[in-house]
């Protein structure tokens, strides 16, 4: 699938269309609720062979403010989703 596709079959799917303006953390908070993932595992099965980048697209696209306000977004976005997914040694097991 595209990776623009994904986004907005995303956006649409979790605000019908609206626009919506959250934190990083947040938003990979909704991305993973959405798509249903909790493991390191079933994170790369999802991003396949686009990597990080469709995360990082997703991210973005509905955390706009936070995002362009910080000086390395996708370095949030990695630091908070290793230690949300089992699989990774930051885990926190709540």
């Amino acid at each position: 699938m595209v990776i623009t596709d994904q986004i907005s079959v995303f956006i649409i799917r979790t605000k019908h269309g609206s626009q919506i303006d959250v934190r990083i953390k947040k938003a990979v908070d909704l991305v993973f609720d959405f798509e249903n993932i909790t493991t390191r595992d079933e994170l790369n099965i999802w991003c396949g062979s686009k990597g990080r980048k469709i995360l990082y697209e997703c991210v973005s696209s509905i955390s706009k403010t936070h995002w362009h306000s910080i000086k390395n977004p996708e370095s949030a976005v990695r630091a908070y989703l290793q230690t949300i997914l089992s699989g990774y040694k930051l885990h926190r097991i709540y």
